[in-house]
């Protein structure tokens, strides 16, 4: 049995509204022309079975517990920086993909709602300040090289 909080969030993930935004996400997404193991796209979802069929199916899928993500297809590709390396890639099915961007859709308010202003880490519209900027050492002179109240001269 679920707790009545995760009732809810469960409730919200099979919500037909949430993964209808989940899937257009995964639609509007580079990787939306890209199948996973199952050969399926976001674009063959639209134009051959439409989304309101695969959505339900997915819903009921979902309800019932039977859901269960297929493995990645995996590819490698280059690495950025002209190395010459490559690294693999795993690409979901279209199905696995929406699942997963209606629990974030569902999710991220949720934890997002915790987090202190100055957490950073992997959220969105976030960085660090200061990301990007190598071995910058700012000083504050007032206090001079040797602490608060030494001579600067």
């Amino acid at each position: 049995m679920r707790a009545a909080g995760s009732t809810t969030c469960f409730n919200l993930v099979c919500d037909p509204a949430t993964l209808l935004v989940a899937f257009e996400r995964v639609e509007g997404n580079k990787g939306a022309r890209t199948p996973g193991v199952d050969g399926l796209t976001a674009v063959n979802v639209e134009r051959e079975i439409g989304p309101c069929g695969f959505l339900e199916d997915l819903r009921q899928v979902l309800k019932s517990g039977e859901f269960c993500p297929l493995p990645v297809r995996e590819r490698k590709i280059l690495k950025p920086g002209g190395s010459g390396k490559v690294r693999k890639l795993g690409i979901p099915t279209t199905a696995d993909r929406v699942a997963q961007a209606a629990l974030k859709l569902v999710l991220e308010p949720i934890f997002e709602a915790d987090f202190k202003p100055v957490s950073y880490g992997f959220r969105p519209l976030r960085r660090a300040p200061g990301r990007g900027h190598r071995g910058v050492l700012r000083l504050d002179r007032s206090h001079g090289p040797d602490g608060p109240g030494a001579s600067a001269s």
